[in-house]
């Protein structure tokens, strides 16, 4: 890292932002749900898969659909990968 971004912080994605918050919202979602209108009605194995898959899917979603977060990182961008010689095994 070059002195010129060593004190600089990096922005938090729009991708991390947006699965972190529809996760959040998702699972007060679904609590507010089971709450006020099923009302016990679903039996719990199935309430707590669908507490751990409703705010996953969303996550997963929103993360997907959300845009990419540019890096103007210099340094990322100079960087090549490391392509080993032909017949060396790693």
């Amino acid at each position: 890292m070059s002195e010129a971004t060593a004190g600089a912080r990096a922005p938090i994605e729009r991708k991390v932002t947006a699965s972190s918050t529809a996760a959040a919202v998702a699972g007060a979602l679904v609590w507010l749900l089971e709450t006020t209108v099923l009302h016990g009605a679903v039996p719990e194995p199935i309430v707590t898969l669908i507490y751990v898959a409703v705010p996953g899917l969303c996550a997963l979603a929103a993360g997907f659909f959300a845009k990419h977060t540019w890096r103007s990182d210099p340094e990322a961008l100079r960087t090549k990968p490391y392509i080993p010689p032909p017949g060396s095994s790693i």
